[in-house]
């Protein structure tokens, strides 16, 4: 059913509602509603000379009345919430009507891109089913946006909006420039009390977690052991010597930088010692391969994914399965996916980067802030060709040498990194 000619709306409405209210909790305990008197939009209004059906009424606190979009493929609506917040939580009560299905599989997103018009956002849930005249609570886990969006993807349908509440906190934190900490979150260590030689519990590693641990530092050091077994007297590490370099390189190919060596070691006993543990105290040893001892694996917050797709479909790929295209925003985020692009079978690997024609900049498609930038030689730094071929510019690394940025054309199928 249609939305209800405008001389039924009150007393329909009364009873077949869901819409937008966006609320923040300012210094511990105020709530206010931040959408209120902010910018609201819409794909399109379901009578263009009706007010009634008009974005700005699923911000006006008014629960009688809704916004409606045409019948249409991606109906959208977006509030600009005109600075950037943690939302923690959403809030959304479906209509009462025989038509209450019609928001499922909607999409809310958060973020800080209007790319798409801002469905391109990281994805805070999908709306599988809410029952006529329920409302369901969506958690967000304090994503960063300005933009908050609500789409159905992929089907032909009007979007009606009445009310919907959103918690947050607003991020004083941010304020549009870089910061030298702008990293992805630790990564995770996992301790795994089953005995293996050193290649068994690499494959182990990569094939439940990530890979065999890597330690870059004495913070990761003092976290690795915090998970680990009291009883344990050594167990593996990453860390194993390159025959042909002749050098100490991790597990995930990247070079070892930070060692914590017993005195005497390493001592290479009968030159068959190429491979690492850590022993209670923190100190590492070299060790024959073949011994069999517990391990330490992690686990990455990025992923290589070996399939060569556009640079679209790769987007899509990791929104379906994982977060978002990954977005380099650190030297340590960067070592990370120059070691996932290293294993990569295409010359070159996608990352969430994308130029935008219209502001003539590059932008992580997650909303991050540009603060970290590794763009090769002639690239990045030029406004882009754009022309009329309809064919995009994004960024993509190096497999190999410096692993540098650079700015290809959507189109090329390459392998991609995911952020998890």
């Amino acid at each position: 059913m249609d939305p209800p000619a405008p001389t039924l709306q009150k007393s329909l409405y009364l009873w077949s509602v869901v819409g937008v209210v966006l609320l923040v909790q300012v210094g511990g305990d105020l709530t206010i509603n931040i959408a209120r008197n902010r910018i609201a939009t819409q794909s399109s209004r379901y009578f263009n000379d009706n007010n009634n059906w008009k974005a700005s009424i699923t911000i006006d606190v008014n629960y009688q009345s809704c916004s409606n979009t045409k019948k249409e493929t991606n109906p959208w609506w977006r509030v600009d919430l005109l600075k950037k917040y943690r939302v923690s939580s959403v809030n959304i009560t479906n209509r009462g009507d025989e038509t209450f299905s019609r928001i499922n599989a909607a999409e809310i997103r958060i973020g800080n891109s209007l790319e798409n018009h801002g469905t391109n956002n990281p994805k805070c849930d999908i709306i599988s089913r809410i029952p006529a005249e329920t409302t369901q609570n969506f958690s967000c886990y304090e994503m960063e946006g300005q933009y908050v969006s609500i789409h159905i993807p992929g089907i032909k349908t009007i979007l009606s909006l009445c009310d919907m509440e959103v918690y947050g906190i607003l991020n004083d934190s941010i304020k549009g420039n870089c910061s030298s900490t702008t990293s992805l979150p630790h990564d995770e260590y996992h301790f795994v009390d089953q005995k293996k030689t050193w290649t068994e519990a690499q494959s182990y590693c990569r094939q439940i977690y990530t890979d065999l641990a890597t330690i870059d530092n004495t913070e990761d050091l003092n976290r690795l052991m915090e998970t680990g077994n009291s009883g344990f007297e050594a167990a593996w590490i990453g860390l194993k010597k390159d025959k042909t370099q002749g050098k100490w390189q991790w597990s995930d190919l990247s070079n070892c930088s930070f060692r914590k060596w017993d005195v005497r070691q390493p001592y290479n006993l009968n030159m068959n010692q190429e491979c690492v543990e850590i022993r209670m105290k923190k100190f590492w040893h070299d060790r024959n391969c073949d011994e069999i001892k517990p391990f330490f694996c992690h686990h990455d917050q990025v992923i290589l994914i070996d399939e060569n797709k556009t640079w679209w479909d790769a987007q899509t790929y990791c929104r379906q399965h994982h977060k978002d295209l990954v977005s380099v925003t650190s030297e340590k985020v960067q070592r990370w996916v120059e070691a996932k692009a290293k294993r990569a079978s295409t010359p070159h690997v996608w990352l969430g980067l994308r130029y935008t024609c219209t502001l003539n900049i590059w932008f992580w498609v997650s909303g991050d802030p540009t603060c970290y930038h590794k763009w090769a030689p002639g690239n990045g730094i030029s406004v882009e060709e754009c022309g009329g071929t309809g064919v995009g510019r994004t960024g993509a690394i190096q497999r190999d040498g410096l692993q540098q940025w650079v700015g290809l054309n959507d189109t090329e199928q390459l392998n991609f990194i995911c952020s998890i």
